[in-house]
């Protein structure tokens, strides 16, 4: 996963981004990339168990970026939601663009994230 924002949320010093979202009832979030300021890359897996629950449910992925602080995180943006059936419709790497909005709407950057899809193999 690696964002880009165009500009800092911090107003002194750099922006400690990190990115969480909501899956199966728990926030997940990734790492803080602590002075990564505008630019931010996270070499991080998160596996989604029971996706299908979720896509019956009509539940939908949306990214929210935050600044880590001291006292209180600020939310920097969030992405527009993303169905869960739009990650399962092939087996193949799929790298994907999603838009950061602020709560404007207004497009504030961008993340890069990387989804596949494996079929889970039971225990016989």
């Amino acid at each position: 996963m690696r964002a880009k924002f165009h500009k800092d949320a911090d107003a002194w010093g750099k922006q400690d981004p990190f990115v969480q979202f909501r899956y199966n009832g728990k926030v997940l979030k990734t790492s803080v990339k602590a002075g990564a300021g505008k630019e931010a890359t996270w070499n991080e897996e998160f596996t989604l168990d029971n996706i299908a629950r979720e896509i019956a449910s009509g539940n939908k992925l949306r990214l929210e970026a935050l600044d880590d602080d001291t006292v209180s995180d600020d939310w920097i943006g969030a992405t527009m939601p993303l169905s869960y059936s739009e990650l399962v419709t092939t087996s193949e790497k799929v790298m994907r663009k999603l838009e950061f909005v602020d709560k404007a709407g207004k497009e504030i950057g961008y993340v890069n994230i990387s989804t596949q899809y494996i079929w889970a193999v039971g225990n016989d």
